[in-house]
């Protein structure tokens, strides 16, 4: 988490290029765009294959929203988000996520 809200995804912004490079092929005159590993992230999640019907909205609409957003309130969004998640990057918080037995989709199963 800390690392998609601090650096984006430049490993899809990655794949988007190279798609948009193969996409043009032969194209004498075309200049690829560069594209940010934030809007790459943005593009990810909006493609979001989340087998989870629900987690799959959310993060689709999510992306969609801050999409939306004007850059300022963008860039104030993502900074509070940094600020208050920074304590999940402390070394007991990080031992505790580390593992987890927890099945989303066993909350889906009624046992009553």
């Amino acid at each position: 988490m800390a690392q998609l809200l601090n650096k984006g995804d430049p490993e899809f912004a990655h794949i988007l290029e190279v798609a948009q490079i193969n996409e043009h092929e032969g194209e004498e005159d075309f200049k690829p765009q560069p594209i940010s590993s934030f809007d790459a992230l943005w593009s990810h999640m909006a493609l979001s294959d989340a087998i989870n019907e629900n987690v799959r909205d959310t993060i689709e609409g999510a992306a969609q929203c801050i999409r939306e957003m004007g850059d300022n309130e963008r860039g104030s969004v993502l900074s509070t988000a940094r600020r208050n998640l920074r304590f999940l990057a402390t070394p007991k918080i990080k031992q505790a996520l580390s593992r987890s037995n927890f099945d989303i989709d066993a909350l889906r199963v009624r046992t009553y």
